[in-house]
């Protein structure tokens, strides 16, 4: 169980069990990703683990979160096509 996935300042992508893929759209450009401890309404907060993304216009990224013994970890990973 993660607590919330999405992308630094904004609103979480979801809660709860992460073993369903699901999309998110955002704006081309550089950008943090993480997995956090607590959300608000508004926003992701208390980030238990980022990492730095950069993607253009129609390009895809795929962002894997698990876990190993008390280590949260992501990895990521261009797809093309």
């Amino acid at each position: 169980m993660i607590p919330a996935f999405g992308v630094v300042g904004q609103p979480c992508l979801f809660d709860g069990s992460t073993s369903v893929a699901q999309p998110w759209s955002v704006a081309p450009g550089t950008f943090d990703v993480g997995v956090y401890d607590l959300q608000t309404e508004t926003e992701c907060t208390t980030p238990l683990v980022t990492t730095s993304l950069t993607a253009g216009a129609d390009e895809h990224a795929l962002v894997v979160v698990y876990h190993l013994a008390d280590e949260i970890s992501l990895l990521s990973a261009a797809i093309s096509g």
